[in-house]
């Protein structure tokens, strides 16, 4: 069973293993629990935070529970980058 799916949209590159995700994932949601880890441009979180939260900005993380043991996280790196610093 695969309980860790990393997606990247071209062009980007994401700065955190799959290694730290998995590891991550385990320690803090279980061994059982499916994680899909999307990384997207500022155009389509910007796209997600207003559908999802009707909010007309990019942010740096969303989270979805899917079901009690599954979910998604998408990242928007150049917003977390900026949030970091």
């Amino acid at each position: 069973m695969i309980s860790l799916s990393v997606f990247s949209l071209p062009g980007i590159k994401p700065r955190i293993s799959r290694a730290f995700l998995s590891t991550a994932k385990d320690a803090v949601l279980g061994q059982g629990y499916e994680l899909s880890v999307a990384f997207v441009t500022v155009a389509e979180i910007k796209k997600l935070n207003r559908r999802f939260r009707h909010k007309p900005t990019a942010t740096d993380i969303l989270s979805f529970p899917l079901s009690p043991t599954s979910g998604e996280i998408v990242f928007c790196m150049k917003e977390v980058m900026a949030e970091a610093s």
